[in-house]
């Protein structure tokens, strides 16, 4: 079941992409396409999830979130 749909954009890689984050009652989704050629899906389960917390980014003076998984992973 889809709870919601936003725009904003991941910075997990060196490059920033913008796109859509799902919110689903079993995953968080990040969505992101330019073309066949650039493609971004992350896909994350809620189980998966240690915590979430509101962060200030480095390059832009918005606010965002950081995923941090069970396994230590930071999304």
């Amino acid at each position: 079941l889809l709870l919601g749909e936003f725009q904003c954009s991941y910075a997990g890689d060196l490059i920033v992409s913008n796109g859509s984050l799902f919110l689903s009652t079993n995953h968080l989704v990040f969505y992101s396409s330019l073309g066949a050629l650039s493609v971004k899906k992350l896909v994350i389960p809620w189980l998966s999830v240690r915590s979430i917390e509101l962060s200030v980014t480095n390059y832009d003076v918005s606010s965002g979130i950081k995923v941090l998984l069970k396994d230590n992973q930071l999304r």
